[in-house]
Formats: structure tokens, C-alpha cells, sequence
């Protein structure tokens, strides 16, 4: 079956929908982009949006982030404290090893993502593309001080859909 996702990042982004690169950009974080996208539609398989978001420059305030959306026949997915983040900056993770950006891949080490901002929120304004209730999300609140310039961030989300059509975080069992 085949899903919208729209999606931007401040300020550019490589994604992948289970495991399959569905877009590598340097578009800014105002051009948001909406992409067919393949998903499993069986209850107990796992879907996975993964996403490198790279910031290249820092100013004060809310600086950086990933704002995305998944829609299906009424199932709705955003950008929240749900998805999972690893900085690059931390270390141990390669941005060419796919194992991240599949299923299967136990990410459960990894801290949730920090939701910073509403889509509408101020230094961004409103990106039309994506859904108004996606929440701008990043590895910490980026108004921090002493950030760097460039700095990568891993985000995952994992997602299956039951058998009733519904964005779970869980598997069901198939009748």
C-alpha cells in the first residue's frame, strides 16, 4: 500500500521508509516536500519512517528540527516526543550502516525525541504541507546555548497498522 508523508527539515534531510531511500534533499526547511511512500499493511509487520535531519548553521532561539507527518485512509502520524533521536554527535552510529533505518532494528537504547514547537510556532511559521498539529522535534530544545554549527540527528519511528486501518504502536495479531 502506498502512504503520504510530508516532511521538511531545518535544514536537510536523507529519509528512508523501511528501509527503502525515499528522499535525499538539501532543501531548506520552508521546502517541504509530500512523497508516496510504500507501507506494510499487515498488523503484526513493522513499518519504519527513519530520517538523518542535519542543521548547518546555529543562531540563538529554535534553530533546528524535523517536522513530518504520515497519512492512510484517515491514520494520521506526526512528528512527537514518540519518534526516537540519536545525535551523530554522541557517537556509534554511521550514517551508511542501513540497519537504523530498517525494521527489526531494536532502538530501544535510544532516548525519545524533545518536542520543541508546534508547526505554526515562531522562528518557522507555518509549513502548509505538513499537518498543522506535527510538532517540530530535535535531539534537545535548540534554543540551548553552545550549539554546534553542523550537527546530524538519527530519528526513527516505528509503527504497524491493525487491521482496522489505524497507525498502533504495536503489532496485532491477524483474525
Amino acid at each position: 500500500m502506498t502512504a503520504q508523508l510530508s516532511i521538511t527539515a531545518d535544514n536537510q534531510r536523507r529519509v528512508w521508509v523501511n528501509g527503502q531511500q525515499v528522499e535525499w534533499t538539501g532543501n531548506e526547511w520552508h521546502q517541504a516536500t509530500r512523497l508516496q511512500v510504500p507501507l506494510f499493511r499487515h498488523p503484526e509487520r513493522e513499518n519504519v519512517v527513519a530520517v538523518l535531519a542535519t542543521n548547518l548553521s546555529s543562531q540563538a532561539g529554535l534553530d533546528r528540527g524535523l517536522l513530518a507527518d504520515v497519512r492512510w485512509n484517515g491514520a494520521l502520524l506526526l512528528t512527537n516526543a514518540q519518534w526516537k533521536q540519536q545525535s551523530a554527535l554522541d557517537g556509534g552510529w554511521n550514517e551508511n550502516d542501513p540497519a537504523w533505518r530498517t525494521p527489526g532494528f531494536n532502538d530501544s537504547s535510544w532516548p525519545n525525541a524533545r518536542q520543541q514547537a508546534g508547526n505554526g510556532a515562531q522562528p518557522w511559521g507555518t509549513v502548509l504541507l505538513v499537518h498543522s498539529n506535527a510538532s517540530w522535534i530535535w535531539s534537545y530544545f535548540s534554543d540551548a546555548p553552545g550549539k554546534p554549527d553542523i550537527e546530524p540527528v538519527f530519528f526513527r519511528r516505528r509503527f504497524y497498522i491493525d487491521v482496522n486501518g489505524a497507525f498502533v504502536d504495536t503489532p496485532t495479531q491477524c483474525p
